[in-house]
């Protein structure tokens, strides 16, 4: 699970680079978006994870 999470946000701040848009991942102008998101995402699986191994 982890392993797939993190080859998601890898991709999403790649993607510009690759098709262009930019020559390197900090240029994006929304990497501070896609770091906000990346961050609720990550908490969201801790509680998932968390809820599993109590339940």
């Amino acid at each position: 699970m982890k392993l797939i999470f993190f080859h998601h946000v890898e991709y999403i701040h790649y993607h510009p680079v690759k098709h262009g848009l930019v020559t390197a991942p900090k240029d994006w102008e929304y990497q501070v978006f896609i770091i906000k998101m990346g961050q609720s995402l990550r908490k969201l699986a801790l509680k998932k994870e968390n809820l599993q191994l109590t339940a």
